[in-house]
């Protein structure tokens, strides 16, 4: 296989009555060297007046696209839909891109395999009271250039170090892994990021390409989205397919787990969970499976007990131990990164 030849950039931004924060976004993108081939911006049905300060402020600098509001997914896929570039770098509107992204993406892109879907980079953090990094949460050591992630899975559980901020996205490959599921309303860059991972050969660079807010904002995409029923709905779409690809039994069981975190999240909802409960036993039946089913059949409240149970509570699929895939911590001996042009001749022999 040849490397990437340069490519051409789509960059996407989806807001919703994210007005005042949006300008940071926009001139972290303007700012780059070089800049992207286009900037797409998916108003997805704000009241705040976004769409006229877009105009106003950077005319024909960002193309906008005011669509009603249908949540992120269906945005980022209309985003992805009126693209033109051969990659796609999404961006959320409180976050911002750092200064050089592009041109690291760039040079990863062209020392990349001709088939790679993603390539992303570090992550700042921002918190209230700290800040940190993606690849020093994960325990992802320091690495120089861009490398090939040799068990692509890693990057994707227990830790997703590719967030969708910091990561350049083939448009094909996007295409090909169902580009956003419109009806999750959340976690759907979750399971693009899986789907992607399972087809194609996946491509880190250590560089922090992005900051990310972690303030916990009462309107920030991850925070509404961790407890509700589609954070753990994407989970077990991305675990049953997962399991099936590559057969281990550590992802029947996350999948089995993350059908009880959905079934709990209904719950607590008021709402029923028989026929979502049927589904643990897609791969296995367990007796941890079986009480559940009982439990599911008499209604929410048994089930929210469950949930509520100490030992229940690792049940959660983000809380449990995770499939032994090596997660790479350098780039020397035994790490599952190294370097793409080692593996680029014999990676399809894998």
């Amino acid at each position: 296989m040849r490397p990437t030849s340069a490519a051409t950039v789509s960059a996407i931004i989806v807001t919703h009555n994210r007005r005042d924060q949006l300008g940071r976004a926009v001139d972290s993108i303007l700012s780059q060297t070089p800049r992207p081939h286009e900037v797409i911006i998916v108003d997805d049905g704000s009241t705040d007046g976004t769409p006229d300060y877009l105009r106003e402020s950077y005319g024909d600098a960002v193309t906008v696209i005011s669509r009603p509001h249908r949540g992120v997914s269906a945005a980022r896929r209309c985003g992805v839909l009126a693209a033109t570039g051969d990659w796609i770098a999404f961006l959320d509107s409180d976050d911002a891109w750092a200064d050089g992204r592009l041109s690291v993406m760039a040079r990863a892109v062209h020392e990349a395999p001709a088939d790679t879907g993603c390539i992303f980079g570090d992550s700042k953090l921002v918190y209230k009271d700290r800040t940190s990094t993606v690849f020093s949460e994960a325990g992802w050591g320091e690495t120089s250039g861009p490398q090939l992630v040799a068990e692509p899975m890693s990057s994707q559980w227990p830790y997703m170090v590719s967030l969708l901020p910091s990561s350049l996205v083939r448009r094909e490959a996007l295409i090909e892994a169902g580009c956003f599921q419109e009806d999750l309303e959340s976690s759907e860059d979750l399971l693009v990021s899986f789907r992607i991972a399972l087809r194609r050969p996946i491509v880190c660079v250590h560089d922090v390409v992005s900051i990310v807010d972690r303030t916990g904002r009462a309107d920030s995409l991850s925070r509404r989205g961790q407890s509700s029923p589609d954070h753990f709905r994407a989970r077990v779409l991305a675990f049953e397919e997962t399991a099936r690809v590559t057969g281990r039994r550590e992802w029947r069981a996350l999948h089995a787990s993350a059908v009880r975190g959905w079934c709990i999240a209904l719950a607590r909802k008021g709402e029923a969970c028989r026929a979502e409960a049927l589904l643990q036993f897609k791969h296995a039946a367990t007796l941890k499976a079986v009480l559940f089913l009982i439990f599911a059949f008499c209604g929410a409240t048994p089930v929210r007990l469950w949930g509520y149970g100490a030992r229940v509570r690792a049940d959660f699929p983000q809380s449990l131990v995770p499939p032994p895939t090596p997660r790479p911590k350098t780039c020397g001996e035994g790490s599952s990164v190294r370097p793409a042009a080692e593996q680029l001749a014999g990676f399809r022999g894998k």
